[in-house]
Parts: structure tokens; sequence; C-alpha cells
């Protein structure tokens, strides 16, 4: 659903910034609380029509990207700096996860029609190859960010949603 994107993309400025303001413990807490009663509210919302589910989603997006910026603020301060240097491996990884995805979809992008099981071959396998990414890649950007890792989170969760 775009509304998560949107929804994330509204909030991940003011989230990082009342990170600094707050400190992570307690936005964490406060934005844990707001997906959870979000989350709840799906199946009301649903009852009471579809622009109502379309806002519960918006909600939804506006705790994730608190999240992934939460996220950053905590990687930073308990991971120590003599492991800076073993993170950096991961940029291997990611190459590896990302450049392959694309490949595939590209490929995926020429199937000709009628060839839906080749299709969703190609698309499964453009997934899994993501599965590279598992090196580190949230705990490295953030640690490679240093003091501006909430900001650096923020940003991996918006292109996580705009993606999605």
């Amino acid at each position: 659903m775009a509304l998560v994107a949107i929804g994330a993309l509204i909030t991940n400025i003011p989230i990082v910034t009342l990170i600094n303001w707050y400190g992570p413990r307690y936005l964490f807490t406060a934005v844990g609380f707001f997906g959870a009663a979000a989350t709840a509210l799906i199946p009301y919302c649903m009852k009471m029509g579809w622009n109502w589910f379309l806002l519960a989603r918006a909600l939804q997006g506006m705790a994730f990207a608190g999240d992934m910026a939460t996220f950053g603020h905590f990687v930073t301060y308990w991971t120590y700096h003599k492991q800076y240097a073993f993170f950096t491996a991961t940029l291997f990884f990611n190459s590896i996860a990302f450049c392959s995805m694309a490949s595939i979809l590209v490929i995926a992008s020429f199937v000709p029609p009628g060839h839906g099981n080749l299709a969703l071959f190609l698309l499964t396998a453009s997934a899994f190859s993501l599965g590279f990414n598992i090196g580190g890649f949230y705990k490295s950007g953030s640690m490679i960010a240093g003091p501006y890792s909430p900001f650096v989170m923020g940003q991996i969760s918006t292109a996580m949603t705009v993606t999605m």
C-alpha cells in the first residue's frame, strides 16, 4: 500500500528530530504503542470502510518510520568502535544483493506473455537474492553513519516503504 510509504515519508524527519530532543527510549516506546494501536484498529477500520483502512495503514507507516530511526540510534551506542571495520564488508553483500536483484528483474521484464511460471520463478529469485542483504545491512549502515545514524536509518526505512 502506498499509504504506508506516505505515512513514513511524512514522519521521517520529525521522528529524527524528536529522537535528538528526547532520546530513543521514550520515542521508541511511544512509536511502538502507536504502531500496536494502528494495527489493532485494522479490523475495525475495515468494517468502517476502505478510506478508514487506508488511514490506519498510513498510521502504521508513521510507526514504521519511527522504528527504523530508533534502531539506528540504538546500534550506534551499543556497538564497539572496533567493530566498525567488520561491517564495511557489508558493502560487498549489498552489492551482490541489489545488483543480482536488478539483473534478474531486467531479465524478467523480457519474459513473453504466456510464460507465467517463468516470470513467477524470476520474481521469486529476485526476492530471494535480497537474502544476501543479511550481511549486516541495517547495522553497518548505522555504524558507518555514526552520530547521524537515526537520520540514515530513517532514510533506509523511507526507501523500504517506497519500494514496497
